[in-house]
């Protein structure tokens, strides 16, 4: 059950809806090189000719940087015409390994969306402390934001991120980039820009309808409630896709929430 009283960041100013033909209008990770789509329930994961697009001068940060963000529009691009349940669904069947629905999405989300960018520029989440979760979920898959007392060693997305020399706490200067994640008070969104203080994000499970919206964080950050960064940025070269990882795209379903993943 969702508080009447919303926190700061489902607070934030909902930015336009993207339609048909709007703002979104395709799946590229690289910019120039657009992404084969054939259907809007398909997101494909090796996109093709990837690598030959890229520049040679590109480093890992030039490619990943620009998938992680496409890959949280593609997911906002389906939200526009997929119910709550639907989008919760989509996430939570590539997140966990039985494709159960485990509970609210933002941190499988922004998990997703690492996952998905590494594996379409070659590179390597480093996400993992997927198999501490009491149910079945991928390596790369930390479902929970903020760390929980009673249940350290059940990793959250912030200690996480601390373990591998990633998380920066508001205020200590770290100049957030496109791609990384800010976190709230159980809640994490993908930053889409940043400028001049203020953040564009999209993040699953927020208002105004508890699905895949994006939003605009304006400057003081800390009123809005913003505890921190992650630094999705510098990951490592791979030839071969993650253990475990998704080997489609998601297609429409519905499912209940079973469990709370915070």
């Amino acid at each position: 059950m969702h508080s009447v009283r919303k926190p700061w960041w489902q607070q934030a100013t909902a930015l336009v809806t993207v339609s048909t033909g709007g703002v979104i209008t395709g799946f590229t990770f690289v910019p120039g090189a657009a992404a084969s789509m054939t259907s809007p329930s398909s997101v494909p994961l090796h996109l093709l000719a990837l690598e030959k697009a890229a520049k040679p001068a590109d480093t890992g940060d030039d490619r990943l940087r620009p998938a992680i963000v496409n890959v949280a529009g593609y997911y906002l691009q389906l939200a526009q015409t997929r119910t709550p349940a639907q989008m919760e669904a989509l996430i939570w069947g590539k997140d966990s390994v039985d494709g159960a629905d485990h509970g609210p999405s933002c941190a499988a989300f922004a998990s997703l969306t690492l996952e998905l960018a590494a594996q379409a520029v070659g590179q390597q989440s480093w996400v993992s402390g997927g198999a501490t979760y009491p149910w079945p979920l991928h390596e790369w898959a930390d479902v929970r934001v903020n760390p929980n007392p009673d249940s350290l060693g059940v990793t959250s997305i912030v200690q996480d991120a601390q373990a591998h020399q990633r998380w920066h706490p508001l205020g200590d200067g770290y100049q957030p980039q496109p791609g990384d994640w800010v976190v709230f008070d159980g809640h994490v969104e993908v930053v889409t820009s940043s400028a001049n203080g203020a953040l564009d994000t999209i993040g699953a499970d927020s208002l105004p309808n508890l699905s895949v919206n994006a939003h605009s964080f304006p400057d003081p950050l800390a009123q809005q409630g913003v505890e921190g960064f992650v630094d999705n940025g510098h990951l490592g070269e791979t030839t071969a896709a993650s253990s475990g990882a998704p080997a489609a795209a998601p297609g429409p379903a519905t499912g209940p929430r079973t469990s709370r993943g915070t």
